[in-house]
């Protein structure tokens, strides 16, 4: 994460409520590896209804075929196929079968294992065909064998369906969001489902989605407004609102609340009849929380990144955001609501060389406290005490081909034990050698790549087995071997 000034607060993104999806589209020119997809979809399980005309085609159907490969890659010119047991849009009576590009060439890649059975939200792909890509374009590792019986020829149509379709597996027993999905879509495919707008209105809820039960401000107004007709309502005890039974249309809709400031600031919609628009909104104060942070010795702690978490009355934890301190140690967070807080380093990640501190709460503890910050309430004068930083140490790495030739150029990749990113990577020289900087008490997971044949669209890379590195004293080199072979299929 990149540094921001000292007192400005970074925030993670809210919920968009126009947007079901984010995913990274990876298009010629593009780099494309053959190490595992890096997924970047931001994706929140919306209601049917929210996908009934972003799709082409909408069904329930079993995984009967699938190749893909296991490597978690999203440049495998997937196809799934999928036996259809009850369609909704889309699809005719003759239509038993339908073949699903799961995301092929982009990073909202989705698996569907054989014989898991899904609510499937399918777009059409006009213009631009992954199955042309997936059946007739030649990877560094040659070509992929077509689906048994899947004539490239004269290839079926595949209708791409991504991790951020808004596709939802249907277990024996749906569960009761997917019944209700079920319910609404077999009244809308006969013409009874009605045309509403609904959601809910948050105090101010960062965390990442999905959450069954995010904060609600009771008592916000909605108003929705369209070109016949103003609506208002106000929000229950969670938070909840609905407009149902309206006319389709074009609307617009915004929350108010005394003492408060909707993020965003409003949604638009065009609904056609028997959908619905789904809205969420953040809804922003004007708490502060400031003071300043000290070193062990009672200096004051420079350029420190400092995270807040605001404690919910169930007892579970939301982020509110991240500030670093200025030259003076001192640090601010703004915006905040009424609620327990709390502060400290490294409170939802591990220590780092940059930031070589175990996680710490204010005021100067290992064990979590918190801040009771009211409505409207500028609270100063906090001062945060840090324990001494962890220490570090130097790390020799040696990678070597199978016949010991040293590597040059290799890749050295440093994680957790735990498989999360350590935020460290470095080259070897000509000698195969690296040297690596790493905190002294924290166990480590090191392991090394190399470009095997690089290509303007796709390369393709061998690679390591991980090295293990304890966190306990330790001396010697870490030797890694790359295995030519060990590049995905």
């Amino acid at each position: 994460m990149s540094r921001i000034p000292a007192n400005k607060v970074q925030r993670r993104s809210a919920r968009l409520t126009s947007v079901f999806g984010r995913c990274a589209l990876l298009i010629a020119g593009a780099v494309l590896t053959s190490a595992p997809a890096l997924k970047a979809c931001e994706c929140y399980a919306y209601p049917a209804c929210f996908y009934v005309t972003r799709a082409d085609v909408i069904f329930v159907g079993k995984v009967t075929y699938s190749n893909d490969d296991g490597s978690g890659t999203f440049v495998q010119r997937t196809f799934i196929r999928f036996e259809v047991e009850e369609a909704f849009k889309g699809l005719s009576t003759d239509d038993h079968e339908v073949w699903i590009d799961p995301g092929s060439f982009t990073s909202c890649y989705a698996e569907y294992p054989i014989g898991h059975r899904y609510l499937v939200f399918a777009r059409s792909q006009p213009g631009f065909s992954n199955t042309v890509m997936m059946s007739i374009y030649k990877s560094p590792l040659g070509f992929k064998p077509p689906p048994p019986g899947f004539d490239l020829s004269h290839p079926p149509t595949v209708y791409l369906a991504t991790e951020c379709s808004g596709t939802r597996e249907v277990r024996d027993r749906p569960d009761e969001v997917v019944a209700s999905d079920l319910a609404y879509l077999r009244a809308w495919k006969e013409g009874k489902s009605v045309t509403r707008v609904y959601g809910r209105v948050l105090d101010d809820h960062q965390q990442a989605w999905p959450d069954p039960s995010p904060p609600g401000l009771q008592g916000a107004t909605v108003t929705l407004e369209g070109a016949a007709q103003k609506l208002s309502a106000l929000t229950d005890s969670k938070g909840a609102y609905s407009f149902d039974g309206i006319p389709p249309g074009q609307y617009s809709l915004e929350v108010t609340l005394d003492g408060y400031r909707a993020f965003p600031p409003g949604v638009n919609y065009d609904l056609a009849p028997g959908t619905c628009g789904y809205g969420e909104f953040n809804m922003r104060t004007d708490g502060v929380l400031e003071g300043m942070a000290d070193d062990f010795r009672g200096h004051p702690a420079a350029n420190l990144e400092l995270a807040l978490q605001r404690v919910l009355p169930n007892g579970s934890v939301d982020f509110m955001g991240l500030t670093y301190t200025d030259q003076k140690g001192n640090f601010q967070f703004s915006a905040l609501p009424r609620g327990d807080f709390r502060l400290g380093v490294n409170l939802d990640r591990h220590p780092r060389v940059e930031q070589p501190y175990a996680r710490f709460y204010y005021p100067g503890t290992s064990q979590p406290t918190s801040i009771h910050l009211e409505l409207h309430e500028h609270r100063k004068g906090l001062i945060f005490n840090l324990p001494p930083p962890l220490k570090t140490r130097v790390v020799n790495v040696l990678v070597t081909w199978a016949d010991s030739t040293p590597v040059a150029n290799a890749s050295v990749f440093v994680n957790y034990k735990d498989g999360v990113v350590a935020e460290m990577m470095t080259r070897t020289d000509r000698q195969g050698k690296a040297r690596l900087v790493c905190l002294a008490d924290v166990a480590y997971r090191i392991d090394a790549s190399k470009w095997l044949s690089p290509r303007p669209i796709v390369g393709v890379a061998a690679h390591s087995e991980p090295y293990d590195l304890p966190g306990e004293p330790w001396t010697g080199v870490v030797k890694l071997v790359i295995d030519k072979a060990s590049h995905f299929p």
